[in-house]
């Protein structure tokens, strides 16, 4: 897959794990998501399993709470938001 294939795709699922979250706390919005990520991948080891793994930061225009946790092993610490 070429970078900007990859960074679409993450895009996209920012997006849609925002609207996730969204689903979560029974609040809808009437505009649509958009998000834009600045990121990098590396590899980790989580109960001896690999995962791929982001560190980065991105920009929305979705009003989030700081310390939210959106994406895949939330309840694990994976996925927090810090608010700058």
């Amino acid at each position: 897959m070429r970078e900007d294939e990859k960074r679409s795709v993450l895009n996209r699922q920012l997006q849609n794990n925002i609207l996730s979250f969204y689903k979560g706390l029974n609040f809808r919005t009437g505009e649509r998501v958009m998000a834009t990520a600045k990121i990098s991948e590396k590899k980790t080891q989580f109960k001896n399993n690999a995962m791929l793994v982001f560190n980065g930061h991105f920009t929305c225009n979705a009003a989030l709470p700081d310390l939210a946790g959106i994406g895949k092993a939330v309840s694990r610490g994976f996925g927090s938001v810090t608010l700058t």
